[in-house]
């Protein structure tokens, strides 16, 4: 979502993981879950998590992503509703499933989440849920780019895991909003 508004917003710029030393470790984690090292340069996701798989622990059964990004501006509502299932089409996803979730009014929220399966390798199946938040203020704005894959065959025994983490990312960013309010 971040390059689709990039040509509509200004100075849009990746936050890192050290610059939310509250936000961050508030995210739940499921039981088997943990944080990942990767190595993504010129910019580093504010999380990764992986499920090491059950067969191999060089294989993951699940992962997780969080990027997070502050901008000034608002992009134009069709431009954030048209770019949800991107991700999932870039992937090779056939006819993701597209929606606008409902978030508290007032808050200046959209949240669009896209699910689908895509082949990786033509060896593996994955099903991929992606939800961008995009906040606008009257100040800095910010884009959260949430995304988790599950090897296809372990969705049904790790739905509670992905309720857990989408429900937390959407839980934190409730909590910023309010203590943002309380503080100004």
């Amino acid at each position: 979502m971040a390059e689709q508004i990039r040509p509509h917003v200004r100075d849009l710029t990746v936050i890192p993981p050290e610059s939310l030393p509250h936000w961050l470790p508030g995210l739940g984690v499921p039981v088997g879950w943990s944080v990942a090292s990767v190595n993504l340069e010129p910019s580093q996701p504010a999380r990764v998590l992986t499920l090491p798989s059950s067969v191999s622990p060089t294989i993951w059964e699940g992962c997780e992503v969080l990027n997070l990004f502050r901008f000034t501006g608002t992009p134009p509502a069709r431009v954030v509703s048209n770019s949800a299932d991107r991700t999932l089409k870039d992937l090779g996803a056939n006819e993701p499933i597209t929606y606008r979730m409902t978030m508290p009014p007032g808050l200046g929220i959209v949240a669009m989440r896209s699910r689908g399966t895509t082949a990786v390798a033509a060896l593996r199946r994955l099903w991929v849920q992606v939800t961008n938040f995009v906040v606008t203020t009257a100040g800095d704005s910010a884009l959260i780019e949430h995304t988790v894959l599950i090897d296809a065959r372990s969705r049904t025994r790790l739905a509670p895991d992905i309720t857990l983490l989408g429900d937390s990312v959407r839980r934190a960013l409730l909590a910023s909003i309010h203590d943002a309010q309380q503080t100004s």
